[in-house]
């Protein structure tokens, strides 16, 4: 379930932005199964229906480095 201030990835292109591209959940409506997400990249904040997206789990991205 996709919380208030979740990162999240977009699974479906819409409103001029790609897939993958990352946002940040800024309210979610459960009885309307949207949300209103700020895209980072394109620096804007669209309402979205929560199918399009899915919860990003920034702590398992990027490099692993060891010391």
């Amino acid at each position: 379930m996709i919380k208030i201030e979740d990162f999240v990835l977009l699974k479906t292109a819409t409103n001029n932005l790609e897939v993958n591209s990352v946002g940040i959940a800024k309210s979610v409506n459960l009885k309307k199964k949207s949300a209103t997400v700020f895209f980072i990249g394109k620096r804007i904040e669209i309402q979205i229906s929560l199918d399009k997206i899915e919860f990003l789990d920034i702590t398992k991205t990027g490099i692993l480095r060891t010391a």
